[in-house]
């Protein structure tokens, strides 16, 4: 059992389309014109929604018998009835057999065969059948398509003609129907009978029915069907903005992580640039230390005494001393008084030089300091 409320591809066929809601049986005899209405109820049964039954008058023709029923019937039924035109067993060729030996698959080809055999028609023809009662047995009529066409071409250009239906009058008395769809009850005239009989039929539920296709019971309800299209196209629109913001922010992000990433490299770019002069400067302040290493215990006192004596507004950025060879002193001053007040202290050691000190350069740079050169024996 399905529960209620539960969704199903049926319940959505219910929702986008509109179910045939009513039936329209037509029944022209010889004297009258019948006609009545059979509707689907909320409750999903049927109800006779409207019969009237046209008779001849005096001299009346058949044409304008079927004209004055036609203004009827098109005053009592809606724009989507569709139109079952209901014949008598002598308008066609029908007979009663057991097909019981037949399964259900076999069933329409078999009986398609058998009236063939049974009719010897060889012109083009339209079949139907019925299960009746009796256990296997069916009831097969067919017509000539030329016959049906012309039994059928007034009435098809006033209503939405589906098809015809075989009405017996032999079955007049068996004939089940709903007793609340049958006016005045079973004692109704043959020809209201077998007009309720024809729209009962319409539905599928009873009936030889000869059809030009499939019987029609659902047809689009375009305003749902546009509402559901429309609802889609928007979830699919939201959907792909959801999709292309997802897109987009995953760009973004990776473009501020390729550009965070950028910048720290430039970071480490920079710093392994310091790094590396940071480097080359304690190199070069190691081979100065190692040179004056070298020249032994006289260079050590060399920067001692040379410490004790800088004034202020002179240092010393560079010394090189070898034993028993000249010593170059570098450095900067903020005026040449302060390089000739260096000058003299370092003469006055006669401990660690063996002649005169005297000025190899001093140029004024664009920082205003003077950068000297002092060089010397040991």
């Amino acid at each position: 059992m399905r529960m209620k409320g539960a969704w199903s591809i049926g319940s959505l066929r219910d929702w986008l389309t509109a179910k045939r809601r009513s039936c329209l049986g037509i029944f022209v005899r010889t004297d009258s014109v019948s006609m009545a209405v059979t509707e689907w109820s909320e409750r999903g049964s049927q109800q006779l929604a409207w019969y009237e039954e046209v008779a001849r008058m005096a001299g009346e023709e058949d044409g304008d018998l079927w004209e004055r029923a036609a203004m009827k019937g098109l005053q009592a039924v809606h724009e989507d009835t569709v139109c079952y035109l209901v014949l008598e067993g002598q308008e066609v060729f029908y007979y009663e057999k057991d097909f019981s030996a037949l399964s259900y698959g076999e069933l329409a080809q078999g009986v398609k065969l058998d009236f063939a055999a049974a009719s010897g028609w060889h012109s083009s023809y339209i079949i139907g059948y019925e299960r009746l009662e009796e256990a296997g047995v069916f009831r097969v009529g067919g017509i000539r398509k030329e016959s049906w066409k012309e039994k059928t071409a007034f009435w098809a250009q006033h209503f939405s003609l589906e098809g015809c239906v075989l009405f017996c009058q032999s079955d007049t008395g068996h004939i089940k129907i709903a007793s609340e769809l049958l006016p005045m009850g079973e004692s109704g005239s043959p020809g209201l009978l077998g007009a309720v009989y024809g729209a009962v039929a319409g539905f599928g539920q009873k009936g030889v029915r000869f059809l030009r296709g499939k019987p029609f019971l659902y047809r689009w309800n375009w305003l749902r069907c546009s509402a559901a299209l429309w609802g889609i196209s928007l979830l699919l629109c939201g959907v792909a903005g959801l999709w292309l913001g997802g897109e987009l922010y995953g760009q973004e992000q990776e473009s501020r992580y390729c550009r965070e990433r950028l910048s720290l490299l430039s970071d480490i770019g920079e710093r392994n640039k310091s790094i590396e002069e940071d480097r080359k400067t304690i190199e070069r302040k190691n081979r100065m230390l190692e040179k004056i290493h070298e020249s032994g215990l006289r260079g050590q006192g060399l920067m001692v005494n040379a410490g004790k004596i800088m004034s202020e507004g002179i240092w010393l950025t560079g010394i090189s001393a070898e034993a028993g060879q000249r010593m170059v002193l570098s450095g900067k001053a903020t005026g040449y008084g302060q390089v000739s007040r260096l000058m003299e202290e370092l003469q006055k050691d006669e401990e660690f030089f063996q002649g005169r000190i005297y000025l190899a350069s001093a140029d004024t740079g664009n920082d205003g300091l003077i950068s000297f050169q002092l060089n010397g024996k040991l």
